[in-house]
């Protein structure tokens, strides 16, 4: 087996398991600690004592790291959107830059050495 197919297996095998935290396990945490703030501060409305105010920290508490996990979903969802369209469109304009060469006289065994670089480069990324 070549070193490439197994670094691109588990390359494959982290983003799917990055993927599955960043759709169930942080929208569930961010749930959770949500609910726990929001009860909290439910629960502190009766009247003010240094149990009600550390109540009521735990509750801010909970509701900002609800946030910041929230913060965190919508983040990788929007770069990983961001990265997306720019990895399409160089690949674009890579595709109209070898239609431009073939037409162009150049060797074809440097284009071919050229499209392995590029294929190379590809792999290793």
């Amino acid at each position: 087996m070549d070193k490439q197919d197994g670094r691109s297996r588990l390359s494959k095998r982290s983003a799917g398991s990055s993927s599955q935290f960043f759709r169930l396990v942080l929208p569930g945490l961010a749930s959770v600690n949500l609910l726990l703030g929001a009860g909290l501060l439910i629960h502190a409305a009766h009247p003010v004592i240094w149990e009600t105010s550390a109540e009521v920290a735990t509750g801010v508490f909970c509701c900002a790291i609800a946030g910041w996990l929230g913060s965190a979903g919508w983040s990788k969802a929007y770069w990983g959107r961001t990265m997306e369209r720019q990895v399409s469109y160089w690949r674009h304009l890579a595709d109209i830059l070898f239609r431009w060469l073939e037409d162009a006289p150049i060797p074809i065994e440097h284009l071919v050495r050229l499209e392995g670089s590029l294929s190379e480069a590809e792999r290793d990324s």
